[in-house]
């Protein structure tokens, strides 16, 4: 895991570095995770930390034409047990091409394809374990709607993703709106519909509060709830909480942060640290 981090670190200094003499934006993300027993887990497994996730997103965009433009992405995702019955963890880094079509002055749409390579007895879009020698390639595609202007948006997306070594597919379409006021608070709701290959089906929605507290400096509060009716009753409920902020160092350089809470039923909880940086050269 080390290792993979200090290849990515590099790649997000090369990549910052060069988009200041050609003109990009630069969007670097660390998020880390830890996911805790339940009582009963963890007397299972020998200890209250159940396992540690971290996930690594460096993404570049740049424009083409008056009407085109371009998204590369490199993730890095590496989840550890810790005091667990398993000994490794999974792996997987995904490559992603995006062109960005500029349909109209408010309109754009996305299509982001991935490729990724994963190990581990555990992928992350699957529940089932599989040898810890398991290896394998990932194909996901994503097409994203997009209406925006400085106060609202309206998003309409569609993910897809197969995972052919694990015979092993689900599909993600999600809508969302986000309204800024006047005084500078946003207001924004996204639901989510899924379903996979072992006929699972899942809802969640999203929403959030922004507010200004000064003129650089915002914070955030918000939740989430989903449920899987498919699963077991005593199981089908996972929420989170959300709060976070964002610091505009300059016009072309801001930091966000979130802390959020990952609840789940009739399992232990998860916090997550979420870490962005966005310059545009």
């Amino acid at each position: 895991m080390k290792k993979s981090i200090f290849i990515l670190t590099l790649i997000v200094i090369v990549a910052a570095a060069g988009s200041a003499q050609i003109g990009l934006r630069n969007i670097s993300s660390v998020s880390v995770d830890l996911y805790f027993n339940d009582e009963d887990a963890a007397a299972a497994n020998g200890g209250s930390l159940e396992k540690l996730t971290i996930d690594l997103n460096q993404v570049v965009l740049f424009r083409i034409s008056d009407w085109l433009s371009a998204e590369l992405k490199i993730q890095r995702q590496d989840e550890e047990p810790i005091a667990s019955t398993v000994s490794a963890g999974w792996h997987e880094t995904t490559i992603s091409v995006a062109p960005i079509f500029i349909v109209s002055q408010y309109n754009y749409i996305i299509t982001r394809y991935g490729l990724g390579i994963g190990s581990g007895y555990e992928r992350p879009a699957g529940d089932d374990q599989v040898g810890l020698d398991a290896r394998g390639l990932s194909h996901d595609l994503t097409i994203d709607a997009n209406y925006e202007t400085a106060r609202f948006l309206a998003n309409l997306t569609c993910r897809g993703s197969l995972h052919p070594d694990l015979n092993y597919w689900f599909v993600v379409p999600s809508t969302g709106v986000k309204y800024v006021f006047p005084a500078g608070l946003g207001l924004s709701g996204k639901y989510f519909f899924s379903y996979n290959s072992q006929a699972a089906i899942s809802h969640a929605f999203l929403s959030e509060v922004e507010f200004p507290v000064g003129d650089r400096v915002s914070l955030k509060v918000g939740g989430s709830g989903s449920m899987t009716p498919t699963r077991p009753i005593e199981t089908r409920w996972q929420y989170t909480a959300i709060a976070g902020i964002s610091f505009r160092a300059t016009d072309t350089l801001g930091f966000k942060y979130h802390i959020e809470y990952l609840g789940r039923q009739n399992a232990g909880p998860g916090f997550r640290n979420l870490l962005v940086l966005d310059a545009r050269f």
